[in-house]
C-alpha cells in the first residue's frame, strides 16, 4: 500500500482553525444559597434579577414527626404494662422476668414503625433534592451554596431552642438532604459549597456581612464578650421577619429572614448582586410549596417559562 506523507504544519493549521470555528462557551457563574430550617424545610435564592426565592412548608415532616412520636410511646407504654407476666428468682437470687406472648408483638411494632418513619424522611429528601437541582439547572446556576454546620450541631447539641421546637429539630434528619444533594450535584452540573451559616439570617443583606462576623470573631475574644447591639447587624430578627435598621420608627422595611439567611449564603462565597438592583419580592415573600407534587408542578411551570423568555 502505498502511504500519503502528512505535514504536520498543515494538521496544525486545521486544528487551530477547527478551534476558532468552534470556541469553547465558558459557562457564566451564577449562584444560590439555600437555608434550611424547621417552620420552612429549605428557602432556596437565586442571584438573578427575577428569578422567584422558593420556600418548602416543613409542617408535614414536623406533623408525621409528631404523629410517630404518639405511636412509638404508646407502643411502648404497652409492652412495660403487658409483656412481663412475673419474675423468678433463680439460685443466685436474681430475678428473671417471664415474658408473654405480647412482647414479640409490640417489639415487632415498634421495629416497623421506625423503619416507615426512616422511608418516609428517606423518600422525602431524596425528592427534595432532586427537584431543588432541578430548579437550579433551569435557572443555569452553577453552584449552590449549602451549611453542614447544622447537621454537625445536631450531633453535638449546641443547637439552643426551647424544649418542644429543640425535640422536633433534632428528630428530623436534615443531614440527609444534603447528603443526596452532593450526591446528585454532578447529574446536574451544579457545585456544591459548604459554608458555616452563624449570623446569616440575622444580618442585614444591604451591609457587610464579613465585616459582621469579623467583629463577632473579635468581640467572642475579647475579655467582655458583650451582646453586640442590632447596629451592629443592620437590624433585627424577630421569628421569620428581620426588621430592616430595628423595630418601631427605625424600620426601614420587613424582610422574610429566611430569604436573607440564603441571600448572605451567596455572599460568604461570592458577590451577588445588590439588594437595590433585584426584585425585593425576592427577600420578602418567596413562593411557598405545600409537597413534593406541587414541587413538580412548580417546575413544570418554571421550564415552560423559562423556554418561552
Amino acid at each position: 500500500q502505498d502511504y500519503i506523507p502528512i505535514d504536520e504544519n498543515e494538521v496544525e493549521k486545521y486544528i487551530n482553525n477547527v478551534v476558532q470555528l468552534n470556541p469553547k462557551k465558558k459557562k457564566v457563574e451564577k449562584f444560590a444559597g439555600l437555608d434550611l430550617g424547621l417552620n420552612r424545610t429549605f428557602t432556596l435564592f437565586v442571584d438573578a434579577k427575577n428569578t422567584p426565592s422558593i420556600s418548602f412548608d416543613g409542617h408535614s415532616l414536623i406533623k408525621y414527626n409528631c404523629d410517630f412520636n404518639y405511636k412509638i410511646s404508646k407502643t411502648q407504654r404497652l409492652l412495660s404494662d403487658n409483656a412481663v407476666i412475673t419474675t423468678i428468682t433463680n439460685d443466685n437470687g436474681v430475678n428473671i422476668p417471664i415474658y408473654s406472648t405480647y412482647a414479640t408483638y409490640f417489639n415487632k411494632a415498634i421495629k416497623n414503625l421506625n423503619y416507615h418513619r426512616g422511608n418516609y424522611y428517606d423518600d422525602v429528601f431524596h425528592k427534595l433534592s432532586k427537584q431543588i437541582l432541578e430548579y437550579c439547572h433551569i435557572n443555569n446556576v452553577t453552584d449552590l451554596v449549602v451549611s453542614s454546620n447544622l447537621s454537625f450541631a445536631k450531633t453535638k447539641g449546641s443547637v439552643k431552642f426551647k424544649k418542644k421546637t429543640q425535640q422536633k429539630f433534632y428528630q428530623i434528619p436534615f443531614g440527609r438532604l444534603i447528603k443526596y444533594l452532593k450526591l446528585k450535584q454532578y447529574d446536574f452540573g451544579v457545585m456544591i459549597h459548604d459554608i458555616d451559616e452563624a449570623y446569616t439570617s440575622k444580618t442585614s443583606p444591604f451591609i457587610d456581612i464579613k465585616g459582621v462576623l469579623e467583629k463577632v470573631e473579635k468581640n467572642k475574644l475579647s475579655q467582655e464578650n458583650k451582646k453586640l447591639s442590632s447596629t451592629v447587624y443592620g437590624g433585627i430578627r424577630e421569628g421569620s421577619i428581620f426588621y430592616v435598621n430595628g423595630k418601631g420608627r427605625k424600620c426601614k422595611m420587613q424582610l422574610h429572614a429566611d430569604c436573607v439567611g440564603a441571600y448572605n449564603h451567596c455572599r460568604l462565597v461570592t458577590e451577588c448582586s445588590s439588594p437595590n438592583d433585584i426584585d425585593i419580592t425576592k427577600l420578602t415573600t418567596p413562593i411557598l410549596i405545600k409537597s413534593t407534587e406541587n414541587f413538580t408542578q412548580f417546575l413544570v411551570i418554571s421550564n415552560v417559562d423559562v423556554e418561552a423568555a
